[in-house]
């Protein structure tokens, strides 16, 4: 793991500088997939994301997707589909001709969360498929979590939610129902940039590079750990 320190005031856009320079590498080469977080990093990184993304040539070779969602009504307040949109990023990528998939959106699905989570891991199967390469844009929780992958009491439980044998899972947290990615479709990003601003993250930062990979379920960012190609952004 890489892991960039930069002062509060430019870590944003030291990380969208990051993202659109792998961006530029990938997308000359093929078909790119980008899986994007919201929260901090949403509000953060993607409006310096969005106005760099204009100036790259082939983002018709760009597909978009989400990290996680928080499931219920397309527009509701807590959505990540809405902080991403809100940034002006997928604006831009759809004007320059790239695909957004976005679980709260997809057609012909009942709003059940199981039934959501079912179609998006179909479309991840897709995008996955027909993409060269996958880029993943990650935050950091201080409880241990990234993307919608929160800890568990113990490992049979964290195994059965997050199967290997699915892309993307739905379940009901204690903060959110989610609808997320699972470890396994983080074995198939090409890279990964993760995003932790704030204090509050020390903590865990430092369980990143210290605690065994074996304590995953008490803290899924170890995730990382086992991933050959992480640049981890932090002003901590």
């Amino acid at each position: 793991m890489n892991v960039h320190h930069f002062a509060d005031n430019i870590l944003p856009q030291k990380t969208a500088d990051c993202i659109v320079n792998q961006l530029r590498s990938y997308l000359y080469q093929g078909e790119t997939l980008l899986l994007l977080s919201g929260g901090s990093v949403a509000r953060d990184v993607y409006p310096f994301l969005a106005q760099a993304l204009v100036k790259l040539p082939q983002l018709k070779n760009l597909m978009v997707a989400l990290v996680d969602e928080r499931f219920g009504e397309e527009d509701h307040q807590q959505s990540n589909m809405g902080v991403v949109t809100d940034s002006g990023l997928t604006s831009v990528i759809k004007k320059y001709g790239g695909k957004v998939v976005f679980p709260l959106a997809l057609p012909d699905v009942s709003k059940n969360i199981y039934t959501v989570a079912t179609a998006y891991n179909k479309e991840l199967k897709k995008l996955f498929t027909q993409c060269q390469y996958a880029l993943g844009i990650l935050g950091i929780g201080a409880d241990g979590h990234t993307a919608g992958i929160k800890p568990q009491l113990n490992r049979e439980t964290f195994d059965t939610l997050f199967p290997n044998d699915l892309l993307a899972v739905g379940y009901v947290a204690k903060d959110f129902a989610r609808i997320t990615i699972t470890p396994a479709a983080l074995t198939k990003l090409t890279q990964i940039i993760a995003y932790a601003r704030g204090q509050e993250k020390q903590l865990i930062i430092k369980r990143i590079q210290s605690q065994k990979s074996a304590e995953v379920y008490k803290y899924p960012t170890l995730l990382l750990k086992s991933h050959l190609q992480v640049d981890l952004f932090t002003d901590q």
